[in-house]
């Protein structure tokens, strides 16, 4: 079992790989470019999820889907997102059949890219913070090599602290001595506490279990600093989809204690074009003709012991019933109520406690900087309407004129109606450009014309106290039929994708070839006292 610093969070954000969510009304589900409204001169490109098919299939029922014809596999997997994609790469690797559905026009989930102005710009995650096994060998098999990326700056009443957790930036923060020493306990304790283990363990010693009890909330208002409070609460909003009062202390031990930059031995990585061309790439080496796009699996179930029939919407509108020997479900198990009717009453149950988070990730092209220089996330916990704002310049693979930023802004759950509406998410943007802008350029407030914006109806598994003690029952296989996700354990991390990819992977190789003894890849199994 790997520690946090092997199975930390992805940076942006994790979203997730979903399978058309319902988060706007757009039939094709990729882009508009908004028109202006009398008065407003803000151009918006808004990118959206297709979420047609699954609208018709899901909600307005299927009886009526007759496949036209049946295709056979060992292995389906169903979403082509960094679990599935791992999955289908060490089954491939291993010999299988394998074939990907997966239902956006592009791969990698959460990791997914858009190009906008001749720049890539990142719709969800953008990096990890270690280098485990299993991404090792991923990256080995793609020929893909990570690069560092630098500290984050805090941005404070009118100014920006690059790597702020130094000691001797710490000392110039506006701040009262009681503030910047807690900074400093908060810092060493979580320096020195054992890591939470990630992936979470089929068994937990009963002291961890009261960690992931406890209300994040609760952990960090020990340290009596309204600014701790503040930063860690837009911190646990942007990387967990919720506030400090509804995630565990068990997942903001894990995720923050990788967060204090290179000086503390806490590495982060990206690749150039983000984490999307790790997808990418898989699915080359796994070959396109085992992947089908823009295909939507709606109803997953079994024939008899040995045998699985999945009926599959195509691209041109047909349904295909594919057979197969077992199946990877790679999405997100809220869908999983809708797709697989042998779901156990017990598990249904456990699927109905995990929570998934709606969130904006907007971008500007602009030729000032935002983010300062030698900086890659300006934490902003006084603004308002978003988080955060990374600086992606450095990760585009052609140089482009200008500076390019990605602003991360998590919704409450109250806020996914609006995402129904452009009209409403044009109006949202618009105020949170104006806040960044007057925020961190002013003098450059009306002089952005041109912005994106990725809508995520349900993007990350919010790790709830509740979400982590329901997560494995969740998580359980019914039959042949195994589940690879990041809310496996309610943990939006790359590096727990790919290591719940492996684990399905496994699973399907133990039940396919039940006297196969050698392990996948060979990985260390201590779990840590806390």
């Amino acid at each position: 079992m790997f520690s946090r610093r092997e199975f930390l969070r992805i940076g942006l954000r994790s979203g997730l790989f979903l399978l058309g969510a319902a988060v706007g009304c757009r039939t094709n589900g990729r882009h508009r470019a908004m028109e202006e409204d009398e008065g407003d001169t803000l151009h918006l490109q808004l990118w959206y999820q297709r979420r047609e098919p699954a609208h018709q299939l899901f909600w307005r029922g299927y009886a009526a889907a007759v496949p036209v014809r049946t295709v056979r596999c060992d292995v389906l997997i169903i979403g082509a997102g960094p679990a599935g994609l791992a999955s289908a790469w060490f089954l491939h690797r291993l010999g299988y059949e394998v074939l990907v559905v997966e239902n956006e026009p592009t791969v990698g989930g959460a990791t997914r890219t858009e190009l906008w102005h001749g720049a890539t710009v990142p719709c969800g995650a953008l990096y990890f913070a270690e280098l485990s096994p299993a991404l090792r060998e991923l990256l080995e098999a793609t020929d893909l090599q990570p690069i560092p990326i630098p500290d984050d700056a805090l941005w404070l009443r009118g100014a920006a602290y690059r790597s702020f957790w130094r000691d001797s930036v710490l000392n110039e923060l506006p701040l009262p001595w009681e503030e910047r020493s807690a900074f400093r306990r908060f810092r060493t304790d979580l320096q020195t506490l054992p890591i939470p283990p990630y992936p979470l363990p089929d068994s937990l010693p009963g002291q961890w279990r009261s960690v992931i009890a406890q209300p994040a909330e609760t952990f960090v208002n020990a340290y009596r600093s309204p600014t701790l409070t503040q930063l860690l609460n837009a911190y646990a909003r942007s990387a967990m989809g919720a506030p400090l009062a509804e995630v565990s202390t068990y997942c903001l031990r894990d995720f923050y204690s990788g967060e204090f930059g290179w000086d503390f031995q806490c590495p982060r990585y990206s690749f150039i074009g983000g984490l999307a061309p790790l997808c990418q790439r898989l699915a080359k080496r796994i070959g396109e003709h085992r992947l089908w796009r823009r295909s939507l699996a709606f109803r997953l179930e079994h024939t008899r012991p040995d045998r699985l029939q999945t009926l599959v919407m195509t691209a041109d509108g047909t349904v295909v019933a594919l057979e197969s020997h077992a199946a990877v479900f790679a999405a997100p198990k809220y869908l999983a109520k809708h797709t697989i009717p042998e779901l156990p009453p017990a598990q249904h149950q456990a699927i109905l406690r995990l929570r998934y988070a709606p969130y904006l990730t907007v971008h500007l092209h602009t030729p000032f900087r935002l983010v300062p220089e030698g900086t890659f996330d300006l934490w902003v916990p006084e603004a308002r309407l978003f988080t955060d704002i990374v600086d992606v310049t450095p990760l585009q693979e052609q140089p482009v004129e200008g500076f390019v930023s990605c602003i991360y802004a998590p919704l409450s759950p109250e806020q996914r109606g609006m995402l129904l509406e452009e009209s409403h998410i044009r109006r949202f943007v618009h105020q949170l450009v104006q806040e960044a802008l007057h925020r961190l350029a002013p003098e450059h407030a009306n002089e952005v014309r041109d912005v994106a914006c990725f809508v995520w109806g349900h993007a990350l598994v919010i790790p709830t106290p509740e979400a982590l003690f329901a997560a494995r029952h969740a998580s359980q296989p019914v039959g042949r039929i195994v589940f690879a996700n990041t809310d496996n354990d309610a943990s939006p991390a790359l590096e727990n994708a790919i290591e719940h990819g492996l684990r399905a992977a496994e699973q399907v190789h133990r039940l396919l070839r039940p006297h196969w003894l050698r392990p996948v890849i060979r990985r260390p199994t201590q779990v840590p006292a806390p």
